[in-house]
């Protein structure tokens, strides 16, 4: 059974929050090697289906610079989302 909320299948958002702990993952180097660029790119996956906390992860990539050119211009912009 498929649940609409929001406008939203269920299944969908499921997807993101997913994505959202792969790149958490990725980022600690937990059960997968280390690599800010994969988490950053899952990370930016759950962003796109509107995962809240996914929204501000890549934002902390770029502040640091990790696995991205550090630029604070677009850590900001993922932080104001």
């Amino acid at each position: 059974m498929r649940v609409l909320i929001g406008g939203r299948w269920l299944g969908r958002l499921w997807g993101g929050v997913k994505a959202l702990r792969l790149g958490v993952l990725y980022v600690n180097g937990q059960g997968v090697p280390q690599n800010y660029e994969m988490a950053g790119q899952w990370h930016r996956r759950a962003a796109d289906q509107r995962v809240a906390a996914a929204q501000f992860q890549p934002g902390v990539l770029y502040a640091n610079g990790q696995g991205v050119p550090q630029s604070y211009a677009e850590a900001a912009r993922w932080h104001l989302i």
